[in-house]
């Protein structure tokens, strides 16, 4: 029979428990600045779980009221799904709020403040990328053919060529 190392340190913690807490006060105490950053990561970890949350329950009413699943193809994950803007100015309004957490929320909150379908709508990942990169229509509406590639034009918004447009 192999030796079972993490089995040995839980029964020896089990028969020496005191001892061992005994040991773990003293060391925490003689090193003071790993107990200060310890207790800072739990804070910073505590009132970013609130932030997440409030999040999360923003982002279940957002679902809530725009549907719960992606009109295109009909996925239902929550996991997946995203909010589209129809009119196109979902960079601006990004912008307007900022990236970091505090802006997702206010992002969302925007979002259920006004309500209008005709600029919002809750769409899957797949296809929101998919009816950015075919000028807003979803490559399940096109049978999976790219519009941008039988055009001719660059598949990318840079205007810079792309790999397939590229001859050698």
């Amino acid at each position: 029979m192999a030796f079972n190392k993490q089995e040995y340190q839980k029964q020896y913690y089990q028969s020496h428990k005191e001892q061992c807490r005994t040991k773990h006060r003293e060391w925490m105490q003689a090193h003071p600045t790993y107990n200060r950053r310890y207790k800072k990561q739990l804070k910073w970890y505590d009132f970013n779980r609130e932030r997440r949350q409030k999040r999360i329950k923003l982002w279940l009413q957002v679902l809530e009221l725009y549907g719960n699943k992606c009109p295109c193809c009909g996925e239902d994950l929550r996991a997946f799904g995203t909010v589209e803007h129809l009119k196109g100015n979902g960079a601006e309004h990004r912008r307007q709020y900022g990236t970091l957490p505090d802006g997702q929320t206010a992002l969302l909150e925007d979002v259920i403040r006004e309500n209008d379908k005709t600029t919002y709508r809750v769409s899957c990942w797949n296809c929101h990328l998919g009816a950015h990169m075919n000028d807003g229509m979803c490559p399940h509406q096109t049978d999976g053919k790219s519009l941008r590639m039988s055009l001719g034009r660059p598949s990318n918004d840079w205007g810079r060529p792309s790999l397939r447009s590229v001859k050698p």
